[in-house]
């Protein structure tokens, strides 16, 4: 179990600065992966994937490493193709991208299982009554991409250019715990995305954060409250290219999101969601936006 290699068609953002925390929101400024990443480069995500190799190394518990190659394409998120077209064309490129990632639990010690109930018909073995070591779990990764593809630009006169790079980080850490014997708590995340080519890319900063409860309500321990924020800066060769419109000057966009998880039972959840738009489209001319929704999701 220390070396894992997968070969195939499938996503970078599959494997790549995505966490299950990601998913538990609506707004695809998170849900998935940051924005900023398939935005700025040949980065894909779901649904669309391409031909790409991945090799992932666990030396420890709780670290990680991974690199993985993946087509680059202009056809990526082209939704003209689909099907069966599993080309690879002269014009294709290529992906390169690593992460390194640290998984502790921190301030681990030895905890006692609960009591079982006298009334209760469940049996308990020794092994399970015997104490269990838990602590505050957390999830800490850095990760680089670079391509030599040739990729469309902003600058007027410069339609192509190579070697689009970034950087993005993640940290997720569990701060609060009230039994030690459960997964309920409150957990603290943040993400970072930095391409600082503003010839190439449309964000090059953003910064996502946010804090998810699970088991907020006392009877409803499986239940999850969460909160996120998205900020996005727009690049200044972007801005220019939508300036001469008549649409404004692109510069910042700003979202809020607030949802609340019901889980009824092990395969069915509703979560209830708002989300509240600041700055859409970044230029001022659109005016803020608050947004409602719901999402239902069945396991089987």
């Amino acid at each position: 179990d220390k070396l894992d290699i997968k070969i195939g068609r499938f996503a970078t953002g599959d494997d790549f600065a995505s966490s299950p925390i990601y998913w538990l929101y609506m707004n695809n400024g998170i849900d998935g992966n940051p924005q900023a990443l398939p935005v700025n480069t040949a980065f894909s995500a779901y649904p669309w994937a391409v031909w790409a190799a991945r090799v992932k190394i666990q030396p420890t518990e709780d670290t990680v490493a991974q690199f993985g190659v993946y087509q680059a394409s202009n056809r990526i998120f082209n939704r003209s193709y689909q099907g069966v077209d599993w080309s690879m064309r002269p014009s294709d490129g290529v992906l390169l991208i690593s992460q390194v990632g640290w998984h502790p639990e921190l301030f681990k010690r030895p905890v006692k299982p609960d009591p079982v109930p006298d009334d209760s018909k469940e049996v308990v073995s020794k092994a399970v009554k015997e104490p269990i070591v838990a602590g505050y779990p957390g999830h800490y990764w850095m990760g680089f991409y670079f391509t030599p593809w040739a990729q469309s630009t902003y600058v007027a006169g410069s339609p192509t250019a190579f070697n689009a790079y970034g950087f993005y980080w993640h940290a997720d850490q569990m701060v609060y715990r009230p039994n030690m014997n459960s997964d309920e708590g409150l957990t603290l995340w943040s993400a970072f995305v930095l391409s600082p080519q503003q010839n190439l890319a449309k964000l090059p900063f953003q910064v996502n954060g946010g804090l998810v409860y699970k088991g907020l309500i006392p009877q409803r321990k499986q239940d999850q409250t969460i909160f996120g924020a998205i900020f996005g800066e727009f690049g200044t060769d972007y801005a220019q290219t939508v300036s001469p419109t008549g649409a404004g000057y692109p510069n910042y966009e700003l979202v809020f999101e607030w949802g609340y998880r019901v889980n009824f039972n092990k395969f069915l959840y509703v979560q209830p969601d708002i989300q509240y738009v600041i700055h859409p489209g970044g230029t001022g001319n659109i005016p803020n936006a608050l947004v409602l929704g719901s999402q239902m999701g069945v396991t089987f």
